[in-house]
């Protein structure tokens, strides 16, 4: 039998087996097998009369049984480090809140109980982390929140390419490098240590959910797509909810009294309007229009407006005519439609990452029935307004602008538009918005949430646009109007299309925005 060495180390938690064949005193390294042999058999011949004797086996049992174990490496095995997400982290501190158990928390995600504590204590830091980089897809993947040397600077680019996202502008890692290069430069002037290389920029891209370089080397904006879709889904699943109680919002500019004519440019009397349907169709909130004057004297006569009203000095939306809107038009609005239809009132919003639209954290309720889902910014396409419900909704106002104008008799065509008020415009944007179909807003949700009406459909015929040629056709009847050729109709049409809603900022104001107050 070859010798049997006992290592007495304790580092974790040690057992110690029931063996009094062999006394803890006794457990020296070094010592053969015969030396323990020779040890048994003396006692096994002193023994006092009537004892049994120990058999050959049972030594050699005694020899080769472990004294001493380390329960972590011998028994139950090391545990593994385990190195938990920002989003792991995140969802146990939710689970903590709930009244989950540490101890369960740390079985279902193999840490332990101190790692659990830990996780509680830097909960604050954890939500400003994410609130932060809440739309951003990827970047609570991370591990660690590593602070960031520029962050004024990444701040202002960030802001910058939003607004080129919202415009249609393309985009590429070389123009975000260079345009991080001028704005490092009016930010932190020549002296600057910052270097815009490819690796800072890889790592700006994770922390902002970009994907904008060469699409062999680049995570597919399909997979954002897909990571949107399973979002949506998610939440749907999470709360329970039905079509009915997902809406879609977006702001547009609308140039009200602009002219047909050839050349035609936007009209400095525009308003924003907001519009906001759910996915089955069944429920458009009023408009929301916003203009320039506080009381418009031509809505005297007004005992209530068909539209919500409210004012800016630009007729912007901003953030706070946003909230505003949130809290005392959509929620209310929403939770009477729902509960008429016999569901509980709770809804999910989904909206863009515009800059008039506040953090996510503003935009719910306290008791979280009321929450928003960001679209990031390079999947704006998958909104649902953008495909084809404002579009088909300033169609229809144009048409009926024009009968209206054709309705005056007696006067010029150019008499007529100059002739029409805030008050009109109302009116006829209104009327426009009811007249976008049921079949329209549903249809408008197949990319980003595909799959059905869940038994909504009410056999509506598709809602066909007004032909381009009707449109001529009235066009050409407007006195002291020249013929339009197709392509000014079009430029006509389609005057405000990239009037987003909402104030655009220059370099410098972005700038400015992140120099710190005197």
């Amino acid at each position: 039998m070859t010798a049997v060495t006992v290592k007495e180390e304790i580092e974790d938690e040690e057992t110690q087996h029931p063996l009094t064949a062999v006394s803890e005193s006794s457990t020296t390294s070094g010592r053969s097998a015969a030396h323990w042999r020779s040890h048994f058999c003396s006692s096994n011949q002193s023994g006092e009369e009537g004892e049994p004797p120990i058999s050959e086996s049972r030594i050699c049992e005694l020899l080769s049984y472990p004294v001493h174990v380390r329960r972590s490496s011998m028994m139950s095995g090391r545990r593994k480090r385990v190195v938990l997400s920002i989003d792991d982290k995140l969802k146990i501190v939710e689970e903590l809140k709930r009244g989950t158990k540490a101890n369960t928390l740390a079985q279902e995600y193999g840490v332990g109980n101190s790692t659990i504590s830990d996780i509680k204590k830097s909960a604050p830091q954890l939500e400003a982390f994410a609130f932060k980089m809440k739309r951003t897809p990827f970047s609570r993947k991370r591990k660690v929140m590593r602070a960031v040397e520029d962050q004024a600077l990444e701040s202002v680019l960030y802001r910058w390419f939003l607004q080129q996202r919202l415009l249609g502008a393309p985009m590429s890692g070389p123009i975000i490098i260079e345009k991080a290069k001028e704005l490092n430069g009016k930010l932190n002037g020549s002296h600057s240590k910052f270097k815009a290389s490819n690796r800072w920029l890889c790592n700006f891209k994770e922390r902002y959910g970009i994907r904008c370089l060469r699409v062999a080397r680049e995570t597919s904006s399909i997979e954002a797509g897909d990571w949107v879709k399973q979002s949506l889904q998610n939440l749907v699943e999470q709360k329970g909810l039905v079509r009915e109680q997902v809406y879609n919002c977006d702001e547009t500019g609308l140039s009200w009294r602009c002219l047909p004519w050839a050349g035609t440019t936007a009209s400095e009397d525009r308003v924003t309007l907001l519009a906001c349907a759910n996915a089955s169709g069944m429920h458009k909130l009023n408009l929301t229009l916003v203009g320039k004057a506080v009381n418009p004297n031509c809505f005297k006569h007004f005992a209530s407006l068909p539209v919500q009203y409210v004012w800016e000095e630009n007729a912007w939306m901003t953030c706070d005519l946003f909230k505003d809107w949130f809290f005392n038009e959509f929620v209310p609005s929403v939770s009477r439609h729902l509960l008429e239809r016999g569901l509980e009132p709770k809804a999910l919003l989904v909206l863009d990452v515009a800059p008039c639209h506040p953090d996510e954290t503003y935009l719910q309720t306290e008791d979280e029935n009321f929450t928003c889902l960001f679209l990031p910014a390079d999947n704006l396409l998958l909104q649902p307004m953008g495909q084809g419900i404002l579009a088909c909704l300033k169609l229809r106002f144009r048409l009926l602008l024009l009968r209206k104008t054709l309705s005056r008799e007696g006067c010029s065509a150019a008499d007529a538009f100059n002739g029409l008020t805030l008050a009109d415009a109302v009116g006829l944007v209104e009327e426009a918005w009811r007249q976008v179909s049921i079949s329209t807003l549903q249809n408008a949700w197949n990319e980003l949430w595909p799959g059905g009406d869940e038994g909504l459909d009410l056999g509506i015929a598709e809602d066909e646009p007004p032909p381009t040629s009707e449109i001529s056709s009235l066009i050409s009847q407007l006195s002291g109007v020249q013929q339009l050729n197709p392509e000014d109709i079009f430029k006509w049409l389609n005057v405000d299309s990239n009037d987003h809603g909402f104030e655009l900022f220059t370099d410098e104001e972005l700038v400015d925005s992140a120099m710190p107050q005197s």
